[in-house]
């Protein structure tokens, strides 16, 4: 069975500051959201898939990693400590106590599964409650990165086409790329967790195949700040990479053309480069 990517983490210092960020790239974004544990966020939502902009509103909320127990407040602070960029890749789940059991089997992950609920705020201003089912996993050689699948209790308050409509005409999340000294090292972890079928060797590294977007691991020098690999930059797929660009340059956004794909620098981006490709 493959899995799906469901979201990503982007860990920020300021969220308004983000928000017009992405807004400028062309995305629609939704309001701010609050988690009890000190979090705050906003979304940029595609057809299944988001991508999850936070950052540590309220520390003294946060709970600390214990027994068993995987802080998801806890690791964004340390993330943010250290540096900005993508901190988690979320993948989409449907038993989080059987995933959990999974990762325990194979050694990636312990944890407790982690349930919480929130209000999301729905496009005519209504607020709703939706629910979420988290099991972790994570390896000692990427210390600084987490994953995990995501079980939404609630998919029919949270997934809205009004929110997916955005002017570069993004449709989808398409590759994720984790930089690594030596893939080789995570190369279990990641059979464990995606499945050794789903993995497919090349000169750099390796691709795993997924149900929605795809992770590769390739040879690269992570980011100076960080003792392990880093997520270097993911794609975003367009209805039409012309107009894409067209936006881009009409709100002086800095951008190289690499490989038939239009690429914001990791730099300007927060800390991870974002490559905008045709469908």
């Amino acid at each position: 069975m493959k899995l799906g990517i469901d979201h990503l983490v982007l860990c920020v210092p300021d969220l308004e500051e983000a928000r017009a960020f992405y807004e400028r790239l062309g995305f629609k974004t939704t309001p701010t959201g609050h988690h009890d544990w000190g979090t705050s966020n906003f979304l940029v939502q595609f057809d299944g898939a988001f991508l999850e902009v936070l950052t540590v509103t309220r520390p003294e909320l946060l709970m600390p990693h214990g027994d068993h127990f995987f802080s998801f407040g806890q690791h964004n602070q340390d993330f943010l400590s250290q540096r900005f960029g993508l901190s988690m890749l979320v993948f989409e789940g449907f038993d989080s106590r059987g995933d959990r059991d999974g990762f325990a089997e194979k050694g990636i992950g312990n944890y407790q599964p982690f349930d919480f609920t929130r209000q999301a705020k729905q496009p005519d201003g209504s607020s709703v409650e939706v629910s979420f089912s988290l099991a972790f996993a994570t390896d000692p050689s990427m210390p600084e990165l987490a994953f995990f699948t995501c079980h939404q209790g609630a998919p029919e308050y949270f997934w809205k086409p009004d929110y997916q409509n955005h002017a570069n005409g993004a449709l989808q999340i398409g590759d994720l790329v984790i930089n690594s000294n030596d893939p080789g090292v995570q190369k279990s972890f990641f059979e464990k967790l995606l499945g050794a079928e789903n993995l497919q060797e090349n000169d750099l590294g390796y691709k795993l195949a997924l149900s929605r977007g795809g992770l590769v691991v390739e040879q690269g020098q992570p980011s100076s700040s960080y003792s392990g690999p880093c997520f270097s930059s993911f794609s975003v797929v367009v209805s039409d990479l012309a107009e894409t660009q067209t936006l881009l340059n009409a709100n002086e956004v800095p951008y190289k053309v690499v490989d038939n794909s239009l690429q914001i620098s990791a730099d300007a981006a927060f800390g991870v480069a974002i490559n905008f490709e045709q469908s």
